[in-house]
């Protein structure tokens, strides 16, 4: 969706939208083509991060909307003596991308953020979609959540289903946080509870529970 958004009204935020789509691979490649050019494999003299560990620790800066050194600390502790190298790293990364007008699927997300963000796109986004019904929404993470209100102000129009207790995977650095907010980010809300479980019997769920 966010693809298709950037390249028809991209323009209103400086996007080309002739841009290229880089796939995770190509992130990967790229990032440990800029981490090879800066010199910095060996610069504390331990081993720096692999271009995979970088790519991951991007991403869930961008997904999760924190500070890299909050997400070095959070989920990568032993990366904590290279923060100013992993920065250098994804500067390099960065304007790498606009030169050659790169997007990332991260790209994606945080750039239509922006276009809705925006007093033109704002406009042009809250009225291309009536409904938008979002499943699984316990998968949502907080970059996604903006992308929802923005494609549907105020929550008019959107129906979420989720179900914090099947939160187990944390997704693209989603937590059970947006499910949580849900009802007072839109105050209109109405909250459907479905709670027969038609999957399991009683036994089971005992056990699972448990």
């Amino acid at each position: 969706v966010c693809h298709q958004l950037l390249r028809r009204y991209g323009h209103i935020v400086g996007v080309d939208p002739s841009f290229s789509l880089l796939d995770a691979g190509d992130t990967v490649e790229l990032i440990g083509l800029v981490r090879h050019e800066l010199g910095l494999a060996t610069a504390t003299g331990t081993r720096f991060p692999r271009k995979e560990t970088l790519a991951a620790m991007l991403s869930r800066v961008a997904n999760a909307q924190l500070r890299l050194s909050d997400v070095v600390a959070r989920s990568f502790p032993w990366c904590s003596e290279d923060v100013d190298g992993i920065r250098a790293v994804f500067a390099g990364y960065t304007t790498r991308k606009r030169a050659q007008q790169l997007c990332d699927f991260d790209d994606l997300l945080l750039l239509a953020r922006a276009l809705g963000a925006s007093e033109v796109g704002g406009r042009a986004l809250a009225g291309l979609f009536d409904h938008v019904l979002v499943d699984e929404y316990q998968d949502v993470n907080a970059l996604q959540a903006d992308l929802v209100e923005i494609l549907r102000p105020g929550g008019r129009g959107v129906t979420a289903v989720g179900d914090d207790a099947q939160a187990i995977y944390g997704f693209r650095a989603a937590t059970t946080e947006a499910l949580a907010r849900f009802s007072s980010r839109y105050p209109q809300t109405t909250v459907v509870s479905l709670e027969h479980n038609y999957r399991s019997t009683p036994p089971i769920l005992a056990v699972a529970n448990q």
